[in-house]
């Protein structure tokens, strides 16, 4: 298909995989980063209760062009109705082969009995399926744990940064999505970063039905309901609480980029301590090796806007060491 649509026939099958050797007179280091793992945390519940969520799952079921085309349907409904459609399929199959029996055995044969009896209950559970689908509704309680890998000795010490915004924006537009929506964000302390967002995590309290929980999440249990409970230490009352929410939504931390480690070794420049590439602090483009400079989250956990920002300067640096380095 790409074949057939590319005007400038640029599409080749017959390329093979070559190495080739370049002289550059700067190179511009912009690996971007991976998103931590949650599972690594059993207490979060990531992969074990259908209802946890990260981030980015999140933000995709929030897109017009997601697999809900934008509403907050649970992932546990989600998986029920998978259910309910691979069920439907055996419970045909089942009663085609119960009305085959029938008619060559007869309505008494054990064989068509014993059969027919199968067939009965996986009706029954089929149409308590459906039952419990009927009934179903889309999100409205969500609860959003930030610092999930991050500002945490076990995982990752420092702060992803971008997570606490992110976590405002998706609330945000899920309250616009349905004005019932109500959301928690967890949190040891919200860093608002940037300019205007600190108004902007106002708005969202006032305008949205957000709440700022400060205390950090312990566990996430799941009940009858498949709905998640969270258990936390509220560092304002000093109590520890819980409180079930339709789906909790996991800000995962920023972390380096699996291959940062392997360049950095072969470019022949240093990583800090956290393992993003490292850079004085007075001078955030430039690596420990001249010539080399690094952007994005190559150099730290850092929002859209920064990340551009820093690349038009990178580009800017590279720029002029060629030319100094064409002077000379």
């Amino acid at each position: 298909m790409c074949a057939k649509t590319c005007q400038a026939n640029a599409i080749d099958f017959e390329q093979k995989d070559r190495t080739v050797e370049l002289k550059a007179g700067a190179i511009v280091m912009a690996t971007g980063y991976d998103v931590f793992d949650p599972s690594v945390i059993p207490e979060y519940g990531y992969g074990r209760i259908k209802n946890v969520v990260t981030a980015i799952e999140f933000e995709r079921l929030l897109s017009a062009s997601g697999p809900t085309a934008g509403h907050l349907d649970r992932p546990s409904e989600l998986a029920l109705e998978k259910e309910i459609e691979e069920s439907a399929k055996e419970v045909r199959k089942l009663s085609a082969r119960v009305k085959q029996l029938r008619d060559k055995q007869g309505e008494t044969a054990p064989e068509v009995v014993a059969q027919a009896e199968v067939l009965a209950k996986m009706e029954a559970s089929l149409e308590a399926m459906n039952r419990k689908k009927a009934a179903a509704t889309t999100a409205k309680k969500l609860a959003f744990i930030q610092c999930v890998g991050s500002r945490d000795f076990r995982f990752n010490r420092f702060c992803s940064s971008f997570c606490c915004m992110h976590s405002v924006k998706e609330a945000m537009i899920a309250n616009e999505h349905d004005r019932d929506v109500h959301s928690s964000v967890f949190c040891m302390d919200l860093r608002a970063v940037g300019r205007g967002f600190e108004e902007y995590k106002l708005r969202g309290g006032k305008q949205a039905n957000i709440d700022y929980v400060r205390g950090r999440v312990a566990e996430i249990t799941e009940d009858e309901a498949k709905n998640p409970v969270v258990w936390f230490e509220s560092t304002t009352s000093r109590q520890v609480k819980s409180e079930v929410f339709d789906m909790v939504v996991l800000a995962a931390a920023c972390v380096p980029s699996a291959g940062t480690a392997k360049l950095a070794e072969l470019a022949g420049v240093e990583l800090d301590a956290n393992g993003f590439v490292k850079t004085d602090p007075l001078l955030p483009l430039a690596t420990t090796r001249p010539g080399i400079f690094v952007c994005g989250c190559a150099q730290g956990p850092m929002d859209i806007p920064e990340s551009v920002a820093q690349a038009s300067s990178a580009a800017a640096c590279a720029a002029e060491a060629v030319t100094n380095a064409i002077k000379n």
